[in-house]
């Protein structure tokens, strides 16, 4: 498990800086949407969403 530490702690700062990364250099992102969607769905549940 990584820790994305406390400023980006739901990761939206590193998937992000990987989707731009990703555009500007012709590569798939990292994260796909269905992963993505899965992750939400996951911490929707934790939380009680």
């Amino acid at each position: 498990m990584i820790h994305p530490g406390w400023r980006d702690i739901r990761g939206y700062r590193a998937m992000y800086l990987d989707f731009a990364a990703a555009i500007s250099s012709g590569r798939q992102p990292q994260m796909s949407l269905e992963r993505a969607l899965d992750d939400h769905r996951l911490v929707e549940q934790v939380c009680g969403g």
